[in-house]
């Protein structure tokens, strides 16, 4: 699920699902108390708007653009229809290229407009000559399908009724541009889409259910597995973090824990050293290991937001906490010594501190970090509400919560940050009862690890903490696939394929190796869909 400076998700709790998640914009964690959350989303908000104000200016100009989507695919009846937003370029187009089609996602696309300018989708249309589209999913960004959020109309928002969104704008965009551009259908141009994270998910999904529509995929951290306990989303932060600062995060939840099971005077004495005494004690474990969804955002390219988020965060509690941040943190933690655990807890808990002042300001730390008063968010229905939206997705049908890892292996998390903890932000959002089951089924139906089909490419990171929801997951049967249709880029982390520098050759080399993949991939896409269409086009 769905770089938002966010990378855009009871923090990383429950689905590092919107961080994305915009540092990543891709899954992120959508049940921080929503106070925080709240400022959080405007704050993106804001960086989405000048991001799509310069898409207007840019050299490759894309242009937003609105289509007129069925509210409801599934009903014949219903003809209700809503304005989906769309940015299209033609800048690169020349004929017999492709239509690059980049999956908005859990986020304004605006968001993603700049991978079209120097990322993922800039690359394959000026190499192929392809027409460039941006297509904001249903609700998000300003995409608004009804009046407002209630129960009721959040029913529209659920994965199947956004592929055929994809579908529908396939296969009528041609109606919408000049009578030069009336070729461009699926049935005489090839659609590929290119999705990262919950996107990614998506691009995977559209070979299933509609291969006749979008010809090929790129499906980048596609999340293609969904359950309800996904405690597996900090195994790779375990495995690849800086071991001293890993060793600080386990040794501090297992204090928490520890201390928490006894209750009285140390317990409370350990809350008050991180600042958390008043808030409740989940709440408390919950916050001070809500940046564990800073490893989300790493990226080959430092100067990506949030790429050094983390490493900055790890420089703190190993080495001590700076009013400013060291300039050359990774070089400050391979040469750093080994420092005893007691300080690097002590560290942790004054960066938790003067992280807590930073976030909430001058705010009841209750009121803005806690989840007592969850239950009277079920009200807020606005569209300007629309932080409930990923969190709906995660209720119904994803699941993703981040509990501890089970006894007996090792944990990041707190183990007091439970199944029951993190399901209790559905019922207070959307008054779902205490029994409530994620159909993860309607995810898992386009067939979960098994997920293959023709002209689909998977692209992962081993860094990614949303491994082991993808096709390269140590769970599944396609993880040592040896072919130029699976990809798993090492010292990676979320669908970071999809950013770039706007100049291949300027890139890592195994950067630079995927992109010259994908670029010869999609080309052989598009000459064979014209020799299967017995046409004469080919690629430019």
């Amino acid at each position: 699920m769905p770089n938002l400076p966010f990378d855009t998700m009871r923090g990383s709790l429950l689905a590092a699902a919107l961080t994305a998640l915009v540092s990543a914009e891709g899954l992120g964690t959508p049940f921080q108390p929503p106070q925080l959350w709240k400022r959080q989303n405007d704050a993106l908000h804001a960086e989405l708007r000048k991001r799509a104000e310069s898409g207007l200016n840019d050299t490759i100009p894309y242009i937003p653009k609105w289509f007129t989507q069925k509210v409801d695919h599934t009903d014949p009846s219903n003809n209700s229809t809503f304005k989906q937003r769309y940015w299209i370029g033609t800048t690169f187009y020349k004929p017999g290229g492709p239509v690059i089609v980049l999956e908005g996602g859990e986020t304004s696309g605006a968001g993603r407009i700049q991978y079209m300018h120097t990322g993922i989708g800039r690359y394959l249309t000026e190499a192929l000559g392809g027409i460039g589209i941006v297509l904001e999913h249903r609700y998000y960004g300003q995409s608004y399908v009804t009046p407002n959020l209630t129960v009721e109309n959040l029913k529209y928002l659920n994965t199947a009724q956004s592929l055929a969104d994809n579908a529908f704008f396939a296969e009528n965009l041609w109606r919408d541009l000049p009578a030069n551009l009336s070729h461009v259908r699926p049935s005489q141009t090839p659609f590929i889409s290119y999705g990262g994270s919950y996107a990614g998910s998506k691009s995977a999904f559209l070979r299933v259910v509609y291969p006749e529509v979008y010809y090929g995929s790129l499906a980048s951290s596609a999340v293609i597995w969904a359950g309800e306990n996904f405690w597996e989303y900090n195994e790779p932060v375990r495995a690849y973090g800086d071991p001293v600062c890993i060793a600080i995060l386990e040794e501090t939840a297992r204090r928490i824990d520890t201390y928490s099971a006894s209750g009285g005077s140390v317990w409370q004495q350990f809350k008050e050293l991180f600042g958390v005494k008043s808030l409740e004690d989940r709440d408390s474990a919950s916050y001070i290991f809500n940046v564990l969804g800073r490893w989300q955002s790493g990226n080959w390219n430092k100067l990506e937001s949030g790429a050094t988020s983390w490493d900055r965060f790890c420089t703190n509690i190993t080495t001590g906490v700076r009013d400013e941040a060291p300039e050359h943190d990774q070089e400050i933690l391979e040469k750093k010594e080994a420092i005893d655990l007691e300080a690097g807890v002590r560290n942790f808990a004054a960066w938790t501190k003067r992280s807590l002042r930073e976030s909430c300001g001058d705010s009841n730390i209750t009121q803005c970090a806690g989840t007592a008063g969850n239950r009277a968010y079920s009200q807020r229905v606005s569209l300007t509400d629309g932080w409930k939206l990923w969190p709906w997705q995660v209720c119904t049908e994803w699941g993703y919560f981040m509990p501890g890892a089970p006894a007996g292996s090792p944990t990041l998390m707190p183990r007091i940050v439970d199944m029951p903890y993190l399901r209790q932000s559905c019922q207070d959002y959307f008054g779902m009862p205490s029994d409530f089951q994620v159909d993860v089924s309607k995810v898992l139906q386009y067939g979960g690890y098994n997920l293959t089909a023709p002209r689909l490419m998977y692209i992962d990171g081993t860094h990614d903490p949303w491994l082991y929801a993808t096709a390269h997951s140590p769970h599944s049967p396609q993880k040592d696939r040896d072919d130029n249709l699976s990809v798993f880029i090492p010292e990676a982390w979320h669908h970071n394929d999809e950013n770039g520098l706007g100049d291949i050759s300027k890139e890592p080399q195994r950067i630079q190796d995927v992109h010259n993949l994908q670029i010869k991939i999609v080309r052989g896409w598009v000459e064979e869909f014209y020799k299967e269409n017995g046409q004469t086009g080919t690629t430019p």
